[in-house]
Formats: structure tokens, C-alpha cells, sequence
């Protein structure tokens, strides 16, 4: 929705006025998610990379299970 928005703007305003219309925008909202999220992602990039560890390795426990 947001990025409809954006390109309504530009098509409505000339394209630098609309670029620092969409800087504003994306810095308001990337400084309320790092300020709102930043433990959350922490935690989710650790999540992840516990995922891509321990994904290949039930992978592989569940081919073995499978075929004996």
C-alpha cells in the first residue's frame, strides 16, 4: 500500500520533491523499526541462524530415520 503510494506521488510531483518525500518516509519508518525492533531482530537473526544450522542436520537425521 505504501509503495502505491509512493508512485502516486511521483506521478503527482516532480521527481525530486518525491524522492525526499520516500527518504523521509523510509527514515521515519527504518528509525521506529530499529528503535521498536531492534532485541526482537536480534533475537530473530539468531533464530535464523539456528535454523540454517539445524535445518541440514534434521535433514539428514530424517533421510536416515526414512531410509535405513
Amino acid at each position: 500500500l505504501r509503495v502505491k503510494v509512493i508512485v502516486f506521488y511521483e506521478k503527482l510531483i516532480s521527481p525530486p520533491v518525491s524522492l525526499s518525500i520516500r527518504a523521509v518516509i523510509l527514515n521515519r519508518s527504518t528509525h521506529f523499526f530499529l528503535s521498536f525492533y531492534r532485541p526482537r531482530l536480534l533475537l530473530l537473526l539468531l533464530l535464523l541462524l539456528l535454523l540454517l544450522f539445524f535445518l541440514p542436520l534434521l535433514f539428514i537425521l530424517f533421510i536416515l530415520i526414512i531410509y535405513p
